[in-house]
């Protein structure tokens, strides 16, 4: 039996699982030269975000007000410093 609901987590969920799919291409257009490093930790994260958005997509809505707070916090936190992680290389290869 498979029970979800569209709540917070549920959202996170998707949004963490979109990101898992669209890393690696994101990593691999923006970034400049190509290092074998970057590539690894690209396919590492993207397998992490990937299974923990079917996490909260699919058990979600199991998860009490604090710690979809602290589910929140921590996606938000991730996302900016994938983001920061990302733009600096891309930054550093051009200038």
């Amino acid at each position: 039996m498979i029970n979800f609901g569209l709540n917070i987590p549920s959202l996170l969920g998707i949004l963490l699982a979109l990101i898992g799919i669209l890393i690696i291409p994101l990593g691999l257009s923006l970034r400049r030269p190509f290092r074998v490093g970057n590539v690894i930790q690209d396919i590492v994260f993207a397998v992490i975000y990937l299974l923990c958005g079917i996490i909260l997509f699919f058990q979600g809505w199991r998860l009490d007000p604090v710690l979809q707070f602290g589910q929140l916090l921590l996606t938000i936190s991730s996302i900016y410093l994938l983001i920061k992680d990302i733009l600096r290389h891309s930054s550093i290869s051009r200038g």
